[in-house]
């Protein structure tokens, strides 16, 4: 995992910091990057890092800490949970997959 050359798990690591977010990785990670618009899994580009903490007023870890119920929540809102599905669904399909008839 990379963002720019950085590895993810240092972005995620200070998240980690308190029982309350152990649980919920893996769903602040995929809202995260719905957020960040990453095109690659597991990689965030310098662009998509920088342009995405922007659209959210983070900069620093404080700020994505405090953000973090917040973006949590977008999975009840039921609009965004649709999003959020196809973005994971998109995301994680093999290149040159076209469905389940192939």
């Amino acid at each position: 995992m990379s963002c720019g050359g950085w590895p993810v798990a240092l972005l995620h690591a200070p998240l980690l910091s308190t029982p309350q977010t152990t649980n919920t990785l893996p769903h602040q990670q995929l809202v995260l990057s719905w957020r960040l618009n990453a095109a690659t899994m597991s990689e965030y580009s310098r662009d998509e890092f920088v342009g995405g903490l922007q659209q959210l007023a983070c900069d620093s870890v404080d700020k994505i800490k405090r953000r973090l119920p917040e973006l949590r929540a977008e999975l009840r809102d039921a609009g965004k949970w649709r999003d959020i599905y196809n973005y994971a669904f998109n995301w994680a399909k093999e290149v040159g997959f076209w469905g389940v008839g192939g």
